[in-house]
């Protein structure tokens, strides 16, 4: 059984990847420059939030990780 939900999700990662790729290769797909910088950085400063024990320390001002609308 489990086996056979790796397989579809194999298939399915596999039919996601042919479908983005004719996307770009079409100009159907639309990257938000700003909101990739802002993921960037967010994930950056993350990685520097990491302490030695594996916690992540709480830096003021952090966004909340909850999905914004």
């Amino acid at each position: 059984m489990v086996e056979r939900q790796g397989v579809e999700q194999e298939v399915k990662r596999k039919m996601y990847t042919k479908t983005l790729k004719a996307q770009v290769e079409h100009d159907m797909y639309v990257v938000d420059v700003q909101l990739v910088a802002e993921a960037l950085l967010r994930r950056a400063a993350a990685d520097r939030a990491i302490t030695r024990r594996g916690a992540r320390a709480r830096v003021a001002g952090d966004p909340s990780p909850r999905p914004q609308a």
